[in-house]
């Protein structure tokens, strides 16, 4: 589904998913409570925002949102939401968002739900990966000490993706670090 809204010196676009057609209504109701409160969130945040306009600026205030599915198989469900927020400066800010639902029951799928019970030690594997593929990626800030808890991940047709948020180690031109492990 989409918004398209504009408001006094701002516009939004969000478009976001909305899951239907599961065996399961249960984990389809699961699953876009979740996506509903990510976009909910979001267009607060936004109208907020945009609440605090001063008027001063030259350029109108965005706010965008898209999604990407880039897993469906195996009852699994992986996507990405991109945001998008310009509120004056040389540029706007964006954060991505990475989800992965089982699609038995709709439960939102940690890198440890999908990974522990096969390798108890996954988490050292990946965080000497993740090392090692920074040490050849451009702007690296040399900051990385390992993996927390809530990595953002997605799964793709072929691997699992770890991205990091723009700044967290390295600079807005970089995007978002990823790395897919096979």
């Amino acid at each position: 589904e989409s918004v398209d809204t504009k408001i006094k010196d701002a516009s939004f676009l969000l478009q976001y998913p909305v899951i239907s057609g599961l065996v399961s209504t249960d984990a389809e109701k699961e699953i876009n409570l979740v996506l509903e409160k990510i976009k909910n969130q979001f267009v607060e945040a936004s109208n907020e925002r945009a609440a605090t306009r001063d008027g001063a600026l030259e350029h109108p205030y965005e706010f965008l949102q898209n999604y990407l599915v880039t897993y469906n198989q195996n009852g699994l469900l992986s996507l990405v939401m991109n945001q998008y927020s310009y509120t004056g400066g040389a540029h706007g800010m964006n954060n991505r968002i990475g989800l992965t639902f089982s699609l038995k029951d709709g439960k939102l799928l940690s890198v440890d739900d999908l990974l522990k019970e096969k390798n108890p030690t996954y988490k050292v594997t990946l965080d000497k990966f993740v090392l090692k593929s920074f040490q050849g990626f451009e702007g690296y800030y040399g900051e990385f000490k390992g993996l927390n808890a809530a990595v953002d991940y997605y799964l793709k047709t072929d691997g699992l993706a770890l991205f990091f948020q723009q700044y967290e180690y390295a600079p807005y031109s970089s995007g978002f670090p990823t790395f897919v492990i096979p």
